[in-house]
């Protein structure tokens, strides 16, 4: 057998292990282009866009769910930052090292946790805004300090060889 028949076999086992369905993928991409080709009377009936789209995914799927309105997906960031996530928030964010402080009042970082944990406020968007800036403050800028002689640069928790 030469190479490239044994590399289609393992690409074909690997893919069936993994529960790839790589024939029904390329199937699916040839019916949209199909169906994409079709003139617009039949891609937009009305007020409805996608029209055959959901014509076709009908058998499936119930109605009020094919003609629903659009909506974004949103994470339970509200719920995880008063819950599971506010001791890890208020820790990162109010720790003694914490590059927040150097740019922000503690004392006002404290009190949106508060407020937030509370339910008093809704703070999910600042609190979010403060734990990415803050990551990304100790992932990036965070003063490195070179250690012995073969100059490693430790900054936040990586430890990443120096390049001179």
């Amino acid at each position: 057998m030469d190479g490239d028949a044994a590399g289609r076999l393992t690409g074909r086992r690997d893919s069936r292990e993994q529960s790839l369905k790589i024939a029904g993928a390329l199937r699916m991409n040839a019916i949209m282009r199909v169906v994409e080709a079709l003139p617009s009377s039949l891609r937009i009936r009305g007020r409805t866009q996608k029209y055959v789209h959901k014509l076709a995914i009908a058998k499936w799927l119930r109605p009020e769910v094919i003609y629903r309105r659009k909506r974004g997906f949103e994470t339970p960031v509200d719920r995880w930052f008063r819950s599971e996530l506010s001791g890890y928030v208020r820790s990162l964010l109010l720790s003694r090292d914490a590059a927040c402080s150097i740019y922000f009042r503690p004392a006002a970082i404290e009190a949106l946790i508060n407020e937030h944990i509370t339910g008093q406020q809704d703070h999910r968007r600042q609190l979010f805004s403060l734990l990415m800036f803050e990551l990304w403050h100790r992932t990036f800028i965070d003063v490195a300090e070179v250690v012995g002689p073969e100059r490693r640069v430790i900054s936040g928790r990586a430890v990443v060889n120096a390049v001179n």
